[in-house]
């Protein structure tokens, strides 16, 4: 019952006759005096006898009757004995004043004031007789019950657990125990004989009413709940369960109340927690994040969420109408793994979760993860399960293009002859994939996976510098770098390059590389070799005159014999001396030759006058090229013939030999561009590849929240962007290199484009909180080009900006057009470029960090791309730096088209690109791809 209604005043029956006897007594007062004036003539005093009846009332009444009789007294005066001159006419308020309107207040002050104090003499009165009278009959009574159940009841009070007090009808403490006595931050003696007001006043408003009830009814008010802070935990609001008994003895008589206070705090935060508990739960469901369905052992589902109807195509008039259910949802070969689930179930209460299909209502198939459960024990007596569902469907998506890259993968380390191995190396456990397998000349499989096992295949000559390379890595973590010989099952004999790196995963290292087949490369090498020995002893017995001399000084360096013969100077008299053979009127063309070998070129065959020891002059066909020694310094070899007598067997011979020291320059740059993009290309493919693999492995074998599956999936779609993109790049610069990437040309507006780049990166940039600013015409003039392709080339260009500008930073776009031209700059404030890198800075995979514990990834293709696209365009590209940290900005000039073609572009912006001999350039199409829209 609400605690208001037990607050509303009551009036007991006792009070209802003190007032009815105040209201009589004055009614005798005043008949007294109407009928005994004419021989006492009271009326001129007559509030002597009023106020002998407010005195009689006050003192056998108390407070409340005195004031009654003086509120009658005063309104019977008015009525009755007030003169007519005064009484209730029109002119009364005129009279307001008068001596016995005065009389009349003086009496209502003095009625007042003697009745409250009587009153209250009369109430310390009645509650000190009342309190000799409660004891003793309390007394009495605990002894007519005898003594052991007083001790009983003491022991109660003193031991129970809750709070328990009686009070009398006064709502005087007449026992308490030490438990509600501590609620109330006071002793039990500080209660004992005091009313519930004087002891704790924070709580007397909302008991006291009840105590009043209580005692008025004689009837208990049970289980009322009431909420407060106590003195001892002010901080801290505590619910009690109150009850309040009337006591009454043998003889009907009212003794007082007794109260029992149970703390139920705890248990009103456990159902609070409950139903907050069962609100998340209840919200859990509804989310429709996953499936979830209420069913039995029988096959029935009762309840599916939205999630799971979704799942398998069902609605809810499915669930209501009892057609669903999951035994016939199940195909036949899934249900042994139900019967398995359901003992799982009636042993432990949970099932372990497996995957299963479940029978769409179109027949098809959905793939899920199901996990089950009971909601009480005992389990074997239970018959409610509780089911959870996951769509496995983008899951298998996911795993169908992870193996259709690892397929690719695959593809690429066989064309490469490349395998890949992991080495646990607590458990020396190693791990070949099947390439790997195939380059040592074993079937899948066959590989012992330990370290002797691949220490056999060794040559034994190269067992033990390998082993230590391999332990040395292990040990101080750095890159394993080496080359060994293997041999093969058939007793082949291979060349193997390791490239591995140490990775900590906790506790546990592991060493993950590659080995690649470079038994190709040493054949070269080894021939190589065999050329060098071979020029060596060419140049002692050659017949032509073969001098290397110093491109700074021309100093000689080398002088063999036929130059002896040829010149008529010896080798001690020319070494380390200025060439003696070019006379002075030749010796600007030499040093004009001496500059264009410097500068990269080669003198083949030329046909020079030069002169002998003796003084006469010798024609030559001289052949020089530039050539580092093993210091770095550039030199210049020189090969002379007297093309008097042998001139075309020289020339000939000649001929051969630069075209044998090309082929050995490129077979070297060769070789060592193959290493470092395989380096490259196994880092940028690994990185990726294990993000990838990792989550997959984990989303398959562990269970996630939604973030996380969500943070696992977006992790996997990124890398396998990056990988997309490492492939087109790939694919680019083989159609640069086959000479089969072109260009669909159309009229291109350069604004929209840039707009459209900028947009593509603007993620990028604002997640390094950088600022992306530009500087655009309004209009710009048309040009012939391929949309797409210049969209590609401003996309790089930002994307290296972006991807070397530090946070903060900014990168500024610029387009600018006279004439004859236009121009497109990107600048950054990011880390620049090195004086030393700068000229290389367009090349095919170069970059200025090649290490494979670079910060900034990539195989360096971008700029390559950009510099052959611009070129397909008729236009070149320009980078410059201050230096390291000072930024780099890219140019990009395209000439504008001119004359009529210029004229049309502006006409018609839709009409392609027609063939005129005033084109710029006659740029190559592209058969592949359809020509863009302007």
């Amino acid at each position: 019952m609400p605690l208001w209604i037990w607050q509303l005043p009551i009036m007991h029956p006792y009070r209802l006759r003190q007032y009815s006897v105040s209201g009589l007594t004055v009614g005798l007062a005043l008949l007294a005096l109407l009928q005994l004036d004419p021989w006492l003539n009271w009326q001129s005093r007559p509030f002597l006898v009023l106020l002998a009846a407010v005195l009689l009332n006050a003192h056998l009444g108390g407070v409340g009757a005195g004031l009654l009789a003086t509120v009658l007294s005063g309104l019977g005066y008015v009525l009755f004995l007030l003169p007519a001159s005064i009484g209730w006419s029109s002119s009364w308020p005129s009279t307001w004043l008068s001596s016995e309107t005065l009389q009349l207040g003086l009496f209502l002050l003095e009625g007042g004031l003697l009745s409250i104090w009587l009153g209250g003499l009369n109430q310390k009165r009645t509650e000190y007789k009342q309190s000799e009278q409660v004891l003793p009959t309390a007394l009495s009574t605990s002894e007519t019950s005898g003594r052991p159940q007083f001790v009983e009841l003491n022991q109660i009070y003193k031991a129970a657990p809750i709070g328990l007090c009686f009070l009398d009808t006064e709502l005087r403490f007449i026992c308490i125990n030490d438990w509600l006595a501590a609620i109330n931050g006071r002793s039990v003696a500080e209660h004992i004989g005091r009313r519930l007001g004087e002891v704790v006043p924070e709580f007397a408003d909302a008991v006291e009413p009840l105590y009043r009830q209580v005692l008025a009814s004689r009837l208990p008010a049970l289980n009322v709940e009431l909420c407060s802070c106590t003195a001892t935990e002010p901080q801290v609001e505590r619910t009690w369960l109150v009850s309040y008994y009337p006591v009454i003895d043998a003889q009907d008589v009212l003794l007082g109340v007794s109260t029992v206070v149970q703390d139920i705090t705890e248990r009103k935060q456990a159902e609070a927690a409950l139903r907050k508990n069962e609100a998340k739960f209840r919200r859990l469901v509804e989310a429709n994040m996953f499936g979830v369905a209420f069913g039995d052992f029988s096959g029935r589902i009762t309840y599916a969420n939205e999630a799971l109807l979704r799942m398998i195509g069902h609605t809810e008039a499915d669930v209501l109408n009892g057609q669903l259910r999951w035994d016939r949802l199940t195909p036949s070969e899934y249900l042994p793994l139900d019967a398995h689930a359901t003992e799982e179930l009636r042993m432990r209460g949970v099932s372990t979760p497996f995957t299963k299909e479940y029978i769409r209502q179109d027949g098809s198939r959905v793939p899920i993860l199901l996990g089950s459960a009971l909601l009480a024990e005992p389990y074997d007596q239970q018959e409610t399960i509780i089911s959870f569902y996951l769509d496995l469907i983008e899951l298998k998506q996911i795993e169908s293009a992870l193996q259709r890259q690892q397929e690719r993968l695959n593809l690429a380390q066989k064309a490469g002859k490349i395998g890949t191995f992991e080495w646990d190396i607590a458990t020396h456990k190693i791990t070949w994939t099947q390439e790997l397998e195939a380059l040592y000349g074993l079937s899948p499989g066959c590989f012992g996976g330990q370290y002797q096992n691949w220490l056999k295949a060794l040559h034994p000559a190269d067992r033990l510098r390998t082993g230590q390379a391999v332990r040395k890595a292990m040990r101080t973590g750095t890159p394993l770098d080496t080359e060994f010989r293997i041999y093969w099952p058939d007793g082949s004999l291979h060349w193997m390059l390791a490239k591995a790196h140490v990775f900590q995963d906790g506790s546990n290292s592991r060493l993950i590389g590659v080995n690649v087949d470079i038994t190709e490369r040493k054949q070269a090498e080894e021939s190589l070799q065999e050329t060098n020995q071979t020029l060596q002893a060419l140049i002692q017995a050659c017949p032509l005159a073969i001098a290397v001399f110093s491109l700074d000084n021309g100093q000689v360096k080398l002088w063999n014999p036929a130059a002896e013969l040829i010149f008529g100077w010896s080798e001690q008299e020319v070494l380390g001396c200025f060439l003696p053979s070019v006379p002075p009127d030749k010796r600007q063309e030499f040093l004009g030759n001496l500059a264009a070998i410097r500068q990269g070129q080669s003198l083949v065959g030329i046909e020079t006058r030069r002169q002998k020891k003796n003084g006469l002059p010798i024609e030559l066909s001289v052949w020089a090229a530039p050539l580092q020694d093993a210091e770095g310094r550039c030199n210049c070899v020189s090969i002379v013939a007297d093309i008097t007598e042998r001139k075309q067997a020289e020339v000939e011979r000649s001929l051969l030999l630069a075209r044998e020291q090309a082929a050995r320059a490129q077979a070297e740059a060769a070789n060592r561009l193959k290493d470092e993009f395989l380096a490259t290309l196994s880092h940028e493919l690994r990185s990726p590849l294990n993000a990838m693999l990792g989550w997959a492995q984990l989303l398959r074998t562990r269970k996630f929240n939604a973030a996380t599956t969500e943070r696992a999936l977006e992790t996997i779609e990124r890398n396998a962007r990056l990988q997309t993109q490492l492939v087109e790049d790939l694919l680019d610069v083989s159609r640069i290199i086959q000479g089969r990437l072109g260009l669909n040309l159309s009229p291109v507006d350069l604004v929209p484009v840039i707009e459209a780049a900028i947009e593509t990166v603007r993620p990028a940039a604002e997640a390094k909180n950088i600022q992306v600013r530009t500087e655009l015409p309004a209009e710009a003039s048309l040009l012939a080009g391929d949309a797409a392709r210049l969209q590609q080339v401003i996309w790089n260009l930002l994307s290296n900006a972006i991807k070397f500008t530090p946070s903060g930073g900014q990168v500024e776009v610029q387009l600018s057009q006279n004439d004859e031209a236009v121009q497109l700059r990107v600048s950054d404030t990011g880390r620049g470029i090195s004086a030393d890198f700068l000229p290389y800075v367009f090349d095919r995979f170069r970059q200025a960090d090649n290490s494979s514990t670079r910060t900034y990834g990539g195989l360096g293709l971008g700029l390559a791309i950009v510099r052959h696209l611009v070129e397909l365009h008729g236009g070149m590209v320009d980078a410059s730096s201050p230096g390291e940290g000072q930024g780099a900005t890219f140019s990009v000039v395209i000439p504008l088209p001119k004359g009529a073609l210029s004229s049309r572009l502006q006409a018609n912006t839709q009409t392609s690109l027609p063939t005129n001999p005033e084109a710029p350039q006659d740029l190559p199409q592209d058969p592949g791809r359809k020509p863009l829209e302007s």
